[in-house]
């Protein structure tokens, strides 16, 4: 049985639409934009503007805001110790500045996984080397910010000044999300 061309295209389309937006299908970008709200030590909002056009007339520029998830690193939990903080320094960096950011993908969350800069200046880079996030890695790689964290360490900056802090990742195994109980305070 052979299946018409228009119902395979209408297929695949529908299945293009399906796929996560982290799967491979995901075509990077790179797009400026200002911070507009910090939600914690790796999350932010950005607001920015991008073309669209409506039936082939003329260009129009509308503003929208882009939640994202520096890349990389991984910052304490809100509630967690030294959550607050980390929150707040990245606040102080760039908040309602101007930054450019590389979209690497996207997470389950519909968060756009990002490098962000400002100024040419690596954020997370700058978030780890002062002791404000760990390096993301896994049991095989230490993460793209691996030297910057054991700088960090060495030097006690930051988080790195308490012995023994526990990484985001533990912290939600032990506790669990802190989303809940932080509404709710």
């Amino acid at each position: 049985m052979r299946i018409p061309l228009r119902y395979f295209s209408l297929a695949l389309l529908c299945l293009s639409l399906s796929l996560p937006a982290h799967s491979k299908w995901f075509k990077p970008s790179q797009w400026e934009g200002k911070v507009t709200r910090v939600s914690d030590g790796d999350t932010l909002w950005i607001e920015t503007q991008i073309s669209s056009s409506q039936n082939g007339m003329a260009k129009t520029k509308q503003t929208v805001t882009r939640k994202v998830r520096i890349e990389g690193i991984d910052a304490p939990e809100i509630c967690q110790t030294y959550g607050k903080t980390s929150q707040a320094a990245l606040q102080q960096k760039v908040l309602h500045k101007a930054v450019v950011v590389d979209t690497r993908s996207k997470d389950d969350y519909g968060r756009d996984i990002a490098k962000l800069k400002l100024n040419n200046e690596d954020i997370g880079a700058w978030l780890v080397s002062n002791g404000h996030a760990w390096s993301y890695h896994s049991r095989r790689n230490n993460g793209m910010y691996a030297k910057e964290e054991q700088t960090a360490q060495s030097e006690k900056r930051g988080l790195f000044a308490n012995p023994n802090p526990a990484e985001p990742r533990q912290f939600r195994q032990q506790r669990g999300s802190c989303f809940v109980k932080y509404k709710q305070k």
